[in-house]
């Protein structure tokens, strides 16, 4: 998470050996979801504004606690007067 400008590729990682991760990308200040998780495949596109939830499941494991990062519009390029149109 952070404060970014634009878009940007995000990258999920697990140290566990064969664990499915999933996430799901809401608005910021929204909770996790109840459906709509995507297993990840790869990296994926976040804007501003973006709360990317995560979690990871391995047989014979219990699943993991959501993992949460929000990444924020970075306001200092429009001198703090900016707007949202």
């Amino acid at each position: 998470g952070g404060f970014i400008r634009t878009s940007r590729s995000v990258s999920i990682t697990c140290a566990t050996a064969g664990a499915a991760i999933e996430y799901a990308k809401v608005l910021v200040g929204n909770p996790a979801p109840s459906t709509g998780w995507i297993a990840y495949t790869g990296a994926f596109t976040v804007f501003p504004e973006t709360r990317v939830w995560a979690r990871t499941t391995a047989s014979g494991l219990t699943a993991s606690d959501y993992a949460r990062a929000d990444f924020y519009r970075d306001e200092s390029i429009y001198g703090g007067n900016y707007i949202e149109p």
